[in-house]
């Protein structure tokens, strides 16, 4: 069984001068993993969502559209998890 956790849209996208307003969701996310049981094995679409967005400028100039970030999301999870 796997377990995802996916950090929302400002986590990556906020303006910097409203960061201090958003509080990190990865530590939350960090705890949830810790106290899942053996059994689950936990995604970290954090680190691939992070990434993404690392090259999300190259990617804008190849193909727009807010679904993309999802469709690298899914490909991310599946190489992951072959």
């Amino acid at each position: 069984m796997y377990n995802i956790l996916v950090p929302t849209h400002v986590e990556f996208a906020l303006p910097s001068k409203y960061q201090n307003l958003s509080a990190k969701e990865k530590p939350a996310i960090d705890l949830v993993n810790s106290k899942i049981g053996n059994n689950v094995t936990p995604v970290d679409a954090y680190s691939i969502l992070k990434n993404i967005k690392q090259n999300i400028s190259t990617l804008n100039r190849i193909i727009t559209g807010h679904n993309l970030v999802h469709i690298m999301l899914i490909l991310n999870i599946v190489k992951q998890l072959t």
